[in-house]
This record gives C-alpha cells, sequence and structure tokens, in this order.
C-alpha cells in the first residue's frame, strides 16, 4: 500500500513572497501576511506599521521599517502677535 500526499491542493500563499529583510526591535507578522514589518516607537508608544495618530495638531503616520513622519503645522499662538 502507497501513500500518496496530495499538497498543491492547498496552496502556501506565502511560499512566492519577497519579503524585504528588516531589522527592528519588536517586529511581528500581521494576520494574514507573509512579510515581517516593524513598529514604531513614538514618545513611549507603540503604533502598527500603517496606524495614524495625532500629535498635538499634527498628524503622523508610522511607516515602513519603523519611521514615523508627521505634518508640521504650527500648533497654537497662531494668528498671536
Amino acid at each position: 500500500m502507497h501513500c500518496v500526499h496530495h499538497f498543491d491542493s492547498v496552496p502556501d500563499k506565502c511560499a512566492n513572497a519577497a519579503c524585504l529583510a528588516i531589522f527592528c526591535e519588536g517586529q511581528y507578522k500581521p494576520p494574514g501576511e507573509c512579510c515581517f514589518v516593524c513598529p514604531c516607537f513614538y514618545k513611549g508608544k507603540k503604533y502598527k506599521e500603517g496606524e495614524s495618530f495625532m500629535e498635538d495638531c499634527n498628524s503622523c503616520t508610522c511607516g515602513f521599517n519603523g519611521e514615523v513622519t508627521c505634518t508640521k503645522k504650527a500648533c497654537g499662538g497662531s494668528g498671536k502677535k
């Protein structure tokens, strides 16, 4: 008696994924994704890649490889002499 396994009926969607090598603290793999991503750490808080948050009156976003980018609006005091 021979056992034959057919693995092609459930393809591994990550088998051919081209993931970039990342080096960061706290890297994780989001549910349903194939590649690891870096979280962002900003003023003691942790944010997920793609997550947006407010810093004073500026909008910030956690980007690729743990980089945080924020708008640069002048907060408070506008219009004062």
